[in-house]
């Protein structure tokens, strides 16, 4: 069972999505059926005849009261795994967020969940200034994280001098061969890794530096530590910050995101959209009004994306290997006047780092 679907003039759609048991719970308090009027959170009685008898009404709101008693839980400590390692450089903390938007150019059926790591004091204060403060994609930061720290572990030996270890020739093979098993799981960001090896991660405008527990590491290596050895190891990043509308992005020196060359999920969508829509326009099988409303979207929605069809060869393997900018996200492509006539302008207006 779904609730009702509805487009609006512009193209938007709301509904469609699953009737869940808050929105039964929310239908069934609603005194409007019992003759009243509900405003500014008080009860009134209504000029309309009452379709459910007081009595029924009222045990119906005695059930739902007693559904909800009981022991509530406290949360679970976040999942994300930099809570609590991540910090700006005046030592201020980031804190796991998330938001849910619809997907683009669908409804509000298919949403999809966005993580952030934001400042404390700007989530907590809805008047502190964006440009104030950090707020990052999480996934961005945690890649770059796994990414710097499989770097800073490829070396046994400089490890072994940093950590005031001893490491003897019989050793070696199995200390390397954990190094790499090491490295295998950051790649695949595997979260308890990445936690307990993480200790502080401090951003920087122009560089992230990142302090390696000591103790973790060889632990897992299962090597002693000297009783002077330093509790953590320290790396730096060349990753600076740049802003991209209300969030910064991570990037190297290229201008390319930093961490994982993964392909970026949204621009891939579009891509493939792009061309679905523009293959089924240009076969004649349905005009673009037609396609609007069996996609519940807007005719200049589908105009904008099918445009994209027509994109540079170089800026579509750019997208594909994960190397183009972070500037060249889906705003920018669907920017009017983007996709010039020629391949060579859209590729140096595309791929010019940022």
């Amino acid at each position: 069972m779904t609730t009702p679907r509805r487009q609006t003039a512009t193209g938007k759609c709301y509904g469609g999505c699953a009737f869940t048991r808050g929105k039964l719970y929310h239908l069934l308090r609603n005194p409007i059926y019992a003759g009243d009027i509900a405003h500014k959170g008080k009860t009134y009685p209504g000029n309309h005849p009452a379709i459910i008898p007081r009595e029924e009404w009222d045990e119906v709101q005695q059930q739902l009261t007693e559904n909800v008693r009981g022991t509530r839980t406290a949360r679970e400590a976040s999942s994300a795994m930099l809570a609590g390692k991540l910090f700006d450089q005046a030592g201020e903390a980031l804190i796991p967020v998330h938001t849910s938007k619809p997907c683009t150019g669908g409804g509000t059926a298919t949403r999809r969940r966005y993580r952030y790591y934001v400042s404390k004091s700007a989530h907590h204060d809805a008047t502190s200034s964006m440009h104030d403060s950090m707020r990052i994609p999480a996934r961005e930061i945690e890649q770059a994280v796994a990414s710097e720290l499989a770097k800073a572990l490829a070396d046994p030996l400089a490890l072994a001098r940093q950590l005031k270890l001893a490491i003897a020739p019989a050793q070696y093979a199995r200390v390397t061969s954990r190094l790499d098993q090491l490295r295998t799981e950051l790649g695949h960001l595997r979260r308890s890794s990445i936690k307990s090896l993480v200790d502080h991660v401090m951003i920087h405008p122009d560089r992230i530096e990142l302090l390696i527990s000591a103790h973790a590491l060889a632990e897992m290596l299962d090597l002693n530590l000297c009783p002077d050895a330093p509790a953590t190891i320290r790396h730096m990043a060349n990753i600076r910050l740049t802003r991209s509308g209300h969030s910064l992005r991570l990037v190297d020196d290229s201008g390319i995101a930093a961490g994982s060359r993964a392909a970026d999920p949204t621009l891939l969508r579009l891509l493939a959209q792009a061309h679905q829509w523009w293959g089924i326009l240009s076969r004649g099988e349905v005009d673009a009004t037609r396609l609007a409303n069996q996609g519940g979207v807007s005719v200049s929605w589908i105009t904008r994306v099918a445009r994209l069809a027509f994109l540079s060869p170089q800026v579509v393997e750019a997208i594909l290997a994960g190397k183009a900018p972070t500037s060249l996200d889906g705003k920018a492509l669907l920017a009017t006047g983007a996709i010039t006539p020629s391949w060579n302008e859209q590729a140096r207006r595309m791929l010019a780092p940022t």
